[in-house]
């Protein structure tokens, strides 16, 4: 009696545990994530520190925030460093326009422009595509905000495309050769503007 066919004998209490051992599972990996967002946030602002420190034991202006440029400028200052700057100082640039006219430069500037908004531009294969074309022409590239606080966004979609790429875009190590070869699609390996052989440390 209680014999299921020839699979054995039927539990109804399978179900239930399995449920409350899977949701279990989530809730720990939920908390886990919390805590290695709060972890990446904190990272940063040490790493920050460090900058504004070593800035301040070369002499320099630490913070170097506010600076008002011309829209006429933002090509070459921020978009293709012409003086430098960005380069000297190691850090990202953030551009904060009211008017928003800065991001109609952006969108037409040679740069790789990404709307945080805009589900298809932070799809994981546009992402990726978006990050190998600046890491291999040596491009800017470009988030769009929309005036609203999308690091987190920023964060989970680009490890959609590789766990923990977030960190190395901030860090700038993204730029590896390495990373750079595995980034790539066996198709694109093959084709001659983006084989490996045509990175350089340059860019």
């Amino acid at each position: 009696a209680g014999q299921d066919g020839q699979d054995g004998y039927k539990d109804p209490s399978l179900v239930p545990k399995a449920e409350a051992e899977f949701k279990r599972a989530e809730a720990v990996l939920a908390e886990a994530k919390k805590k290695a967002a709060e972890t990446e946030e904190l990272l940063l602002m040490r790493r920050q520190d460090l900058k504004q420190a070593e800035a301040a034991a070369a002499g320099k202006d630490a913070m170097n925030i506010g600076q008002v440029i011309l829209l006429t400028e933002l090509e070459d200052l921020i978009v293709q460093d012409r003086r430098g700057k960005l380069a000297e100082d190691g850090r990202h640039c953030l551009v904060i326009d009211p008017t928003r006219m800065a991001n109609k430069v952006l969108q037409y500037a040679d740069l790789q422009y990404l709307n945080s908004l805009y589900p298809n531009d932070m799809d994981p294969e546009n992402l990726r595509y978006m990050l190998v074309r600046a890491i291999r022409f040596g491009n800017a590239l470009a988030f769009d905000l929309m005036d609203m606080d999308k690091w987190d966004r920023l964060s989970v979609a680009f490890d959609r495309v590789k766990s923990g790429i977030w960190m190395k875009i901030i860090d700038r190590s993204v730029i590896e050769k390495k990373l750079y070869e595995d980034l790539l699609t066996a198709e694109e390996k093959e084709q001659e503007e983006f084989k490996p052989i045509q990175w350089v440390p340059e860019n």
